[in-house]
C-alpha cells in the first residue's frame, strides 16, 4: 500500500516541477543498451546544455520521477520518504538553477510500464535502441515487447523527434506508424546517422591483447564525423554513440564537439568493462544482464581479437525468457559451437543447455558445465593463463561478477 501512495505522490510532484521548469526531456528505451546510450547523450549533450541524467538505473515507476526532483531512493525507510516527499512538496522550483535538459532512461520490464511513465513525462525526443528477446515471462512474445517499448515514439507529436536503431530487425517497419519527425541510424545504408570504416584496434603487450579502443565514422546529413571510443570493445557502443549524434542533430549542435566529448565515455560496471589481472589475463566483465541477443553481440565483439591464447566464454542463466528458455540456452550454444577456439563455462540450471546446445552442434571438447560459481572459479583459476581472454556474463540474479571479481582478485 505504502509503495502505491508513494509512485502516486512521486508522479505529482515530477509532473509540477516539468510544469513549472519545462526542460528538453530525452526519453530512452529499449531491450538493450538502455543504460550506456543514455551515458553517451547526456555526455554528448552536456557540452552545451546543464544536463541531468537518470541516476544508476532509476529507469522505473519510482527512478523516473526521482530524477525528475533530484532526490535518491530511501528504499524501505519510511521515514526517510515522508521527509523526501515533504520536503518536495512545499520546495520552491528555480526555474534558473533546473537543469536545460533531462536524459531519462526509460524501462517496461511489464506491459503498461511505457504508459505509467508517459503519464508522468512527456519527452520531445524519444530513442529505441533495439527489440529483443527480454522479459517474456511477462510479455509473452518479442511483438508484445516491441508494442510496448514503441510506445515512446508514437506517443511523440508532431514536433518531436523519434530515434532509432534501423539495424534491429523488430524495428525496419516502424516509420509509417510515427507522426513525429524521425532520424534512423546504424550501419545499414538505410541509417540516416550511419558508421563507416569501423575497426577495432588493439595491440599486444608480451602475450596480453590490449583493447586501444573502436574508431570509425559517421556520416550525418552529408557531413563525416570521425568518431573514437577509448577502451571500448562493444560494437553496439557504436550503436550508442550515433544516438548521441543524432540527438545533437535534433538541437542543431555542433557534431565534432559532440565527438570530441564521446572520447569521455567509459564504459559502466559489468557492461563489456576490460580488466587485466595479474597474470595478464584479459576479464571481460558483462555481468550486468543477459539475453540471448546481447549474448550474441558479445561473440561477435569477441571474433574481432586475434589471439594465441584461448577464448573462455563463462556463461550463466538467461533469465525471464518465458516458456522458450531451454531453446534460447540450446541456440545460444549451438552458436558459440560455430567458433572452434572458444571454450564454453555454463554455470547456473539453465546454462546446461548452453553446453548441450555446443554438443549438439558437434563440439565436446573444452565445454564444462559447474552447477555452482565456486567450482567454475576455481578450474578457471587452474587452467587460464597469460594471453586468454574471459567473458563472464549472466542474467542480473546470477551475480556473475563473483566470478569475474575473483579472477581479477587470483593471484595463482
Amino acid at each position: 500500500m505504502f509503495r502505491k501512495i508513494l509512485q502516486f505522490l512521486l508522479k505529482k510532484q515530477a509532473r509540477r516541477v516539468l510544469k513549472k521548469v519545462n526542460p528538453i526531456i530525452i526519453g530512452i528505451t529499449g531491450s538493450v543498451g538502455k543504460s550506456s546510450t543514455k551515458e553517451m547523450i547526456a555526455l554528448g549533450l552536456s557540452g552545451f546544455f546543464k544536463v541531468r541524467k537518470s541516476f544508476s538505473n532509476y529507469n522505473n515507476e519510482v527512478g523516473v520521477p526521482l530524477t525528475i526532483l533530484g532526490e535518491e531512493s530511501k528504499g524501505n525507510n519510511i521515514a526517510k520518504w515522508i521527509y523526501v516527499l515533504g520536503k518536495n512538496r512545499i520546495k520552491r522550483i528555480n526555474k534558473e538553477n533546473y537543469p536545460e535538459v533531462l536524459v531519462l532512461e526509460m524501462a517496461a520490464d511489464h506491459p503498461k510500464d511505457i504508459d505509467y511513465l508517459l503519464s508522468i513525462v512527456r519527452p520531445q525526443v524519444g530513442v529505441l535502441t533495439a527489440i529483443a528477446p527480454c522479459h517474456l515471462k511477462y510479455f509473452g512474445s518479442v511483438e508484445k515487447v516491441k508494442r510496448e517499448k514503441i510506445k515512446l515514439l508514437t506517443g511523440l507529436d508532431a514536433n518531436g523527434w523519434a530515434i532509432f536503431n534501423i539495424d534491429n530487425p523488430y524495428l525496419r517497419d516502424i516509420n509509417f506508424s510515427l507522426k513525429s519527425k524521425t532520424l534512423t541510424y546504424g550501419f545499414s545504408e538505410r541509417a540516416e546517422v550511419r558508421a563507416l570504416e569501423f575497426q577495432l584496434e588493439y595491440s599486444f603487450k608480451e602475450k596480453t591483447p590490449r583493447i586501444l579502443g573502436l574508431r570509425f565514422k559517421a556520416s550525418c546529413s552529408g557531413k563525416v564525423i570521425p568518431i573514437f571510443l577509448p577502451n571500448v570493445i562493444s560494437q553496439s557502443l557504436v550503436y550508442s554513440a550515433l544516438a548521441a549524434l543524432a540527438v545533437g542533430m535534433t538541437q542543431n549542435l555542433n557534431l565534432l564537439r559532440i565527438a570530441e566529448r564521446l572520447k569521455k565515455y567509459r564504459p559502466l560496471p559489468g557492461r563489456m568493462n576490460l580488466i587485466y589481472n595479474s597474470k595478464g589475463i584479459l576479464i571481460i566483465d558483462d555481468t550486468y544482464n543477459s539475453s540471448p541477443y546481447a549474448v550474441k553481440n558479445a561473440l561477435d565483439d569477441l571474433d574481432r581479437i586475434k589471439i594465441n591464447g584461448q577464448k573462455y566464454l563463462v556463461l550463466g542463466d538467461m533469465l525471464e525468457l518465458g516458456d522458450k528458455e531451454k531453446e534460447y540456452h540450446l541456440e545460444v550454444g549451438q552458436e558459440i559451437a560455430k567458433r572452434k577456439e572458444y571454450s564454453l563455462i555454463g554455470v547456473g540450471d539453465l546454462a546446461r543447455f548452453f553446453v548441450q546446445g555446443a554438443e549438439q552442434a558437434g563440439i565436446k571438447k573444452d565445454n564444462f558445465y559447474f552447477e555452482d560459481k565456486k567450482q567454475a572459479l576455481a578450474y578457471l583459476v587452474q587452467n587460464l593463463k597469460q594471453g586468454d581472454i574471459v567473458l563472464v556474463k549472466g542474467s542480473r540474479a546470477t551475480k556473475m561478477e563473483d566470478i569475474a571479481q575473483g579472477l581479477v582478485q587470483s593471484k595463482r
